[in-house]
């Protein structure tokens, strides 16, 4: 009997990694405990579920939007996310989190791009995540995620535009 509950006892002690967070569980059920990073006991029938709380930065799909002076341009991007709340990101599937970002990225860029001329456009990459960054981060709250910051790496014509527009300038 000593040796079983020794095992049950070792067998119970689990370790989360820097950065990482866990809610606890009993019998598979969730339950409002939350755990930190470092070493934890939970033997059975309790266990710890633990996700990785880090900031972590996520690309998002590459988007072709017209400006306003109808001129097709390419938005690339991505976007730094952290877990906050977690009992709001385990009630939901990660794959529904990243394909409600991805869509509000394309409305968001889609609406605020369209509004720019090309030469407006080209330049406006800054402001435009500083602009977009407040709606993903108020649509992931809901999820359990925070975003710090929405960085674009480019803003530039569309390569069949951009080859256009240097075949006109040469001639």
């Amino acid at each position: 009997v000593l040796i079983a509950v020794v095992s049950w006892a070792w067998f119970g002690l689990k370790k989360l990694p820097v950065g990482w967070e866990g809610q606890r569980l009993f019998l598979g059920k969730r339950i409002p405990s939350f755990v930190k990073e470092g070493w934890r006991w939970a033997a059975w029938p309790w266990d710890i579920k633990a996700v990785d709380c880090r900031k972590v930065v996520v690309k998002l799909d590459p988007l072709s939007v017209f400006t306003k002076d109808n001129v097709l341009v390419d938005v690339e991007g991505s976007y730094v996310r952290r877990i906050a709340i977690l009992d709001a990101y385990f009630g939901v599937d990660d794959k529904e989190i990243s394909k409600g970002l991805d869509d509000l990225w394309d409305q968001e860029i889609r609406s605020r791009v369209i509004e720019k001329y090309l030469v407006e456009a080209l330049g406006f990459q800054v402001d435009l995540g500083k602009g977009v960054q407040p709606a993903m981060t108020g649509r992931a709250v809901h999820w359990g995620i925070e975003v710090p910051e929405v960085l674009i790496a480019s803003i530039r014509p569309n390569a069949k535009v951009a080859a256009d527009l240097e075949l006109k300038e040469r001639e």
